[in-house]
């Protein structure tokens, strides 16, 4: 709300320059989106079909009162298994020290 005023108190030239600097975002990720909304295979969905299929394999072999402990960072697949937690820890981070990493 306050870019968006402090955009509607801008004169001229300011008002020029912000509109082209909001174009580098839109030319940066449009191409993503477009390749989305025409493909069902777009790379940035491609850890959540992962969980999705391991999810369905673990219910296929899960039995009642079976636990989850995921090694690593998905907690999605606690909801996508609909297993509790093994362990007041959703994921390994805590128990080993590692912290996740941005690759």
């Amino acid at each position: 709300m306050m870019g968006a005023r402090g955009f509607a108190l801008m004169k001229g030239r300011a008002r020029f320059a912000v509109c082209l600097l909001l174009l580098i975002p839109v030319i940066r990720f449009a191409p993503a989106y477009w390749a989305a909304a025409r493909n069902s295979d777009w790379r940035d969905t491609a850890m959540d079909r992962d969980s999705r299929a391991a999810a369905a394999l673990v219910r296929a072999t899960s039995k009642p009162g079976d636990t989850l402990f995921v090694w690593g960072y998905r907690p999605e697949d606690y909801v996508y298994t609909r297993l509790p937690a093994a362990t007041m820890y959703l994921d390994s981070q805590p128990l080993t020290g590692v912290p996740p990493t941005g690759t």
